[in-house]
């Protein structure tokens, strides 16, 4: 079988498609799920490896990342929302009919975030390397020292923590795809996705217009979305300069039960259901002036604050009353 992989750089054209939605549409922002597909040969199906969450607002020109544990705990809805795994949510749905798998973990991540019109997007090894090596050497200082193997075995990459390098893309995809090496497991390898898809949106967003066409057009027909791409026009792609980004990994602990699974904090995910799926709709001309306000009274006011539990008095009622 095939094998796949997530490869979350290509939010960078996934945003380009949004800005298309939203010249055709109301929308005020979307949400895009991107995931990869663990394919090994001993495996009938393939599993939802990696997982993350996209949220991009039109009006703040912001990309809000959230990283989804592959063993997080969550009520798989193909399962009459038992609890399970939700790298097994895929499989489920292939196991009930084949070609259900995607539908299966979008309709979990939908319920698990409560957000409707969940779009999807995918892409395979080959892909990932053929796009960074069009792209060009992108620059990366790892957080670890690890070493990993490229797809076929055939050549060993070696990273060392806080040295940077400039990597190809047979050398990024190793340093994306490793997890057993690394303290934290699939919390750091999430991190060192998230990490290569900020250099690579920096550099895509410093091409100039005839740069990006060119960009897109190599790209467009490597990733697999159904978000309609085909329509694009050069003012949406004009457009796409500063987009402003945060991170984050869901929280949790890991728990022993008949499996390894990785038990969601609540609380954690309550603040980022919160913050990125309903605050965003009110950022109206109120919201920026309170924002305005806020910065000058020296309080923060972005959704890294709000997570972090350094919310200031009050900004959440001023959010909703905007």
């Amino acid at each position: 079988m095939k094998k796949r992989v997530f490869i979350s750089l290509f939010l960078v054209f996934i945003l380009v498609g949004t800005l298309v939605v939203r010249a055709n549409s109301k929308k005020e922002s979307i949400n895009v799920l991107l995931y990869g597909l663990d394919g090994r040969e001993e495996d009938e199906y393939e599993r939802s490896d990696s997982i993350m969450i996209i949220n991009y607002s039109f009006n703040s020109n912001k990309a809000i990342i959230t990283s989804i544990p592959r063993d997080s705990y969550v009520r798989v809805t193909c399962r009459n929302n038992r609890f399970d795994k939700i790298n097994h949510a895929y499989v489920y749905g292939e196991l009930d009919k084949k070609g259900d798998g995607q539908k299966c973990l979008n309709d979990t991540v939908s319920k698990l975030f409560e957000v409707n019109n969940l779009y999807n997007a995918q892409v395979d090894f080959d892909k990932v390397i053929e796009i960074i090596d069009y792209i060009g050497l992108i620059s990366i200082t790892p957080s670890n020292s690890f070493c990993q193997s490229n797809i076929k075995g055939t050549r060993k990459y070696c990273f060392e923590a806080n040295k940077t390098i400039s990597m190809d893309g047979e050398q990024s995809l190793a340093y994306m795809r490793n997890r057993k090496s690394l303290p934290n497991g699939d919390l750091d390898r999430s991190k060192n996705q998230r990490q290569v898809l900020k250099e690579v949106i920096n550099k895509v967003l410093k091409l100039n217009l005839i740069g990006k066409i060119k960009t897109f057009n190599f790209i467009k027909n490597r990733v697999e979305t159904d978000i309609n791409m085909n329509d694009l026009n050069l003012n949406a792609l004009a457009s796409m300069n500063n987009i402003t980004m945060e991170e984050y990994t869901l929280k949790g602990k890991g728990v022993l039960k008949d499996l390894y699974y990785y038990e969601l904090d609540p609380e954690n995910l309550a603040k980022i259901k919160k913050c990125k799926f309903e605050i965003v709709k009110y950022k109206t001309w109120c919201y920026n002036v309170i924002a305005w306000f806020l910065s000058q009274a020296g309080k923060a006011s972005d959704c890294n604050s709000l997570i972090a539990g350094s919310n200031p008095v009050g900004t959440s009622t001023f959010f909703k009353k905007c």
